[in-house]
């Protein structure tokens, strides 16, 4: 019951961000990259081999491949990227995934990333492990009470959006104090909640004002830095 109670309590709190609408398809993966799904997760991977990896958690009802489109590029980039599916799409579920995926993995420099509901789950994970991971990266996302990761000494980057109806950028700037001092803040002016995937309209959302393609090449980019990538 009281994780029942706890499931719903955080679905409260992030809103529409628990219901999302159809997955809309993948952009074309890039030659160098091979998709390979399961029931557990879907794994990008790049031709060469990788260094790092990211582990990213989708939003709450949000099949895994909507985030096809913005991770891909990473994979091509020389990164593993696997993006976990959660028992009824809901990370909550789950919230250690990625330590799952540390321990079954090549031992590379592993980074957690997750957007809305699997942000707040991401900061758990890392919160609960940091010895796995070597950075966190919030999209459209922040940590819950439960979880104040203001003491953590991994690099944490926040990217938010504007328009973002359901992590509005107030949400987001109480948020700041559960996050590091050091924490880099990226806002994307016009961006909305459901551009950081690839699936749709989301109710409850904004509306945007930039284009998805280019809020998520701005992602990428945040993402890129964190990992220190250079292209």
């Amino acid at each position: 019951m009281r994780r029942i109670i706890l499931i719903l309590t955080l679905c409260l709190l992030w809103g529409a961000g628990c219901v999302a609408p159809g997955l809309v398809p993948p952009e074309t993966v890039p030659t160098d990259v091979t998709v390979v799904n399961t029931s557990y997760q879907v794994e990008l991977n790049p031709a060469r081999p990788a260094t790092q990896g990211l582990i990213f958690y989708p939003g709450g009802l949000v099949d895994p491949e909507a985030y096809i489109p913005l991770l891909a590029p990473l994979a091509d980039a020389g990164v593993r990227v696997i993006i976990t599916r959660p028992w009824l799409g809901l990370a909550v579920f789950n919230p250690q995934a990625a330590w799952y995926v540390v321990d079954r993995e090549p031992p590379l420099r592993w980074y957690v990333a997750g957007h809305s509901l699997g942000g707040a789950m991401a900061v758990k994970a890392v919160k609960g492990k940091p010895q796995l991971f070597a950075g966190l990266a919030l999209l459209g996302a922040y940590a819950d009470t439960a979880d104040d990761y203001s003491q953590g000494t991994l690099p944490v980057v926040s990217i938010s959006a504007t328009q973002d109806g359901l992590s509005t950028p107030a949400e987001i700037e109480v948020g700041k104090s559960r996050l590091p001092a050091d924490t880099r803040y990226v806002v994307l002016e016009g961006g909305n909640h459901a551009q950081f995937g690839s699936y749709g309209p989301q109710r409850g959302d904004g509306n945007a004002t930039m284009s998805e393609e280019k809020q998520q090449q701005l992602t990428r980019q945040a993402l890129w830095e964190l990992l220190a990538i250079s292209r």
